[in-house]
C-alpha cells in the first residue's frame, strides 16, 4: 500500500526557496526527494558560472531550463576525475565532449555515466530531475585493467 501523497510545489514556495538560497550565496537547492531514494528535483541557478564537471553511476538525470542560456557539454571524458562521494566523480572540465546551445523551455536528458557541465552566459535557472537506479551501471566491456576508456574505468573506492 502506497502511503506516500502526492504534493504540488506552488510557484510562490518556489521563488521562497530561491530567494532563500540566494541569500546564502549557494546556487542550488532541493525542492523535495523521495525518502525511499528513487528521485529527486533540485534548482540551480548560476549567474555567468560554470558548474563543475561531473559523472553519475547511479542516477539518470533531465534538466528542464526555466530562464536564460548557456551551454551544456556532454559526453567526451572527464579532465583530471576526483571522487565526490561513492559513484560521483567531479572534474574542472571535459575533454573531446559535445557542446549544446541551451535556453529557456529546453530539455537536457543525461544519462547515467554521461560527463556532463553546465555553462551559464548570464543568468542561468534550471531544474533538475535525478532518477536513481537500484543498481549501478557497469558495461559489460569494461574491466579493472581497461586503461583505454576513462569515462567508464572505475576508480578505486567504488
Amino acid at each position: 500500500m502506497n502511503t506516500k501523497k502526492g504534493k504540488v510545489y506552488k510557484s510562490s514556495e518556489i521563488d521562497l526557496l530561491i530567494k532563500r538560497v540566494k541569500s546564502k550565496g549557494r546556487v542550488g537547492a532541493w525542492i523535495t526527494k523521495c525518502k525511499e531514494g528513487r528521485y529527486a528535483v533540485i534548482i540551480r541557478t548560476l549567474e555567468q558560472n560554470n558548474s563543475t564537471a561531473e559523472l553519475h553511476e547511479k542516477s539518470d538525470d533531465v534538466y528542464y531550463v526555466i530562464e536564460g542560456e548557456g551551454k551544456i557539454i556532454l559526453n567526451g571524458t572527464l579532465h583530471n576525475p576526483k571522487i565526490k562521494a561513492p559513484g560521483e566523480l567531479i572534474a574542472e572540465d571535459i575533454d573531446n565532449g559535445d557542446v549544446f546551445e541551451i535556453r529557456k523551455r529546453d530539455i537536457v536528458e543525461i544519462p547515467r555515466m554521461t560527463p556532463h557541465k553546465v555553462i551559464a552566459d548570464g543568468m542561468l535557472q534550471y531544474l533538475a530531475i535525478k532518477i536513481y537506479s537500484g543498481q549501478p551501471y557497469v558495461p559489460p566491456f569494461v574491466t579493472e585493467s581497461d586503461e583505454s576508456n576513462n569515462i567508464t574505468k572505475r576508480p578505486q573506492g567504488w
